[in-house]
């Protein structure tokens, strides 16, 4: 974990896996942030959009959990839970997909798809 600029709580073990080494002190805050039961609503959200959609790249998991009415997050909270279950869970929720996709600005992109 890096060295904070603030005063983060015992409770930062925990956001260990949740976010990247090199990343900044506000992610680390907000991953700390985030409750267990918050935590598996979205992942709990996303496996329903990739069950509905099929392969998709972060951008259009994010575009339909956005146009679903669903609570508000970031693009990158829901990117960072995408990515924890194909590594946090045994075995992985989702895994990346054969074929590439395009993100929104029009660059290749992973796919991802539910794994299970």
């Amino acid at each position: 974990m890096p060295i904070a600029t603030t005063t983060l709580s015992d409770e930062a073990v925990d956001a260990a896996g949740r976010v990247r080494s090199r990343d900044a002190d506000p992610s680390w805050l907000a991953a700390v942030m985030i409750t267990y039961p918050e935590l598996s609503t979205l992942k709990q959200d996303i496996l329903l959009i990739l069950k509905r959609r099929g392969p998709s790249t972060d951008d259009e998991i994010f575009a339909d959990y956005q146009s679903a009415n669903l609570p508000r997050r970031t693009s990158q909270r829901v990117r960072t839970a995408r990515h924890e279950m194909t590594k946090q869970a045994s075995p992985a929720l989702v895994k990346e997909h054969a074929a590439l996709g395009q993100s929104a600005l029009g660059n290749w992109a992973e796919k991802w798809e539910v794994a299970l």
